[in-house]
This record gives structure tokens, sequence and C-alpha cells, in this order.
């Protein structure tokens, strides 16, 4: 029975990839490159900016350093950050019936612990989630399990009574290896056939997620 559930932060609660799509495109024209959403969707979509940022140096070659690439998409995500990047459609309904219904809700992100804060902060949807584990916590990003296996060790469950909402592949990857059920809600990108076979229903929105868990409660 399901007794938890464990959120990705973006492109799953909040409407964050079209903006950082929009951010490593920005510094790509500093350097007279071009990023295309797709290649961004299948080979950025749900990596910690560390990942993200040694690959685009790599593939682009880039004349800077990784700390230069961070603190340039830090300095340029602020004022999305204190504009409020958007929640996802049926967000606060999701989390508000989850908590009416006795659920235990997580948070695991590849994003730092400041700023998943600040924009659950922003939202007023913080005191929804009684843990939160972050990219920089964890020894191995997604797609390795370790974020989601200490996600369920914060919350005090079995593995078997959590379920994970995520929207990439590597999200996908990361709590399948994890044994742990998981809902995909594609955002960008709709996980390939290989990734969908992992989970255990592809919805199209937060707002579907209560039907799926009163249909199978005590599964």
């Amino acid at each position: 029975m399901i007794h938890s559930v464990i959120f990705d932060l973006d492109g799953v609660l909040i409407d964050s990839e079209e903006i950082y799509f929009r951010l490593y495109s920005s510094l790509l024209m500093k350097f007279g490159y071009s990023l295309e959403k797709q290649e961004y969707a299948q080979c950025y979509s749900g990596k910690t900016a560390y990942e993200n940022m040694v690959k685009i140096i790599e593939r682009f070659g880039l004349p800077i350093d990784v700390s230069y690439g961070l603190e340039h998409m830090k300095m340029e995500e602020k004022k999305y950050l204190e504009e409020g990047i958007p929640l996802k459609t049926g967000a606060k309904y999701l989390l508000e019936y989850l908590k009416a219904n006795g659920y235990k809700c997580a948070m695991a992100t590849s994003s730092t612990r400041q700023r998943a804060e600040q924009i659950l902060k922003f939202h007023g949807i913080k005191d929804y989630f009684q843990r939160m584990i972050t990219g920089e916590e964890v020894k191995k990003g997604k797609p390795e399990p370790d974020i989601f296996i200490a996600s369920c060790k914060g919350l005090k469950e079995k593995r078997e009574n959590c379920i994970v909402i995520e929207d990439s592949e590597a999200g996908i990857q990361s709590a399948y290896a994890a044994q742990i059920k998981v809902l995909c809600v594609p955002d960008l990108k709709v996980p390939g056939r290989k990734y969908q076979i992992m989970t255990e229903a592809v919805l199209s929105s937060l707002t579907e997620v209560p039907d799926y868990l009163e249909k199978n409660r005590n599964g």
C-alpha cells in the first residue's frame, strides 16, 4: 500500500525545464552556438547543473571552466527565481489531496537545497514536505538510485510503500533502480518506450495522480 509520495522538483512540481533551456541557450549564444530543444530534453533534462555544465563545455568546446558556467547560470536564473517559477498544472491540488489523505511527501531533487527551499517557500508549499534530499547530499545523482533510497530512509518508509513522480528518463531509471514504483508525468520530452515500461503509468498531468492513487489504494 502506498503511504508516501516522492516528488522530483524541476519539470514535475515546477515548470522550470523551459527556463533552463533558455539559460543554457543564452550561455551558448555568447560564444556563437545554439542548442536545440530536443537535444536539451534528451541530454540535459533531469541532470544536475554540474553534470550539465561539464557536458555543455565538452560538447561545444567552450573556452570557460565549470565554475564560470555555473556562476553565469546562477546569476541568470536569479531573476526567474525572484519572479517565481510557475508551478506545474495540478501541483497545489495534488499536495492538498495528499495532505488530506494522510500521505507523507518527500522532495528528491538534483537541485541545491537553497534553491529548492526558495522555490517551495515562494509558493507557500514547503510545509507539505516532511523530507528533502538534494543532489548535494548523495554521492551519485540520477540515473543512479541513491537519491530515492535516501528519500525512503528519510521518510522512515519501506520502498514498497512509496511511489515516485518523475518526468525524465534519468529520473525514471533512478527510481526503477531503487526498486520504487514510479509514475511519469512528462514535461518537454515523453520518455522512450524503454523507460515507459519501467513505470506504473504515464499520466498527462499531476491532476491525474489522485485518481491513480484511489484506484490503487491497496496496491
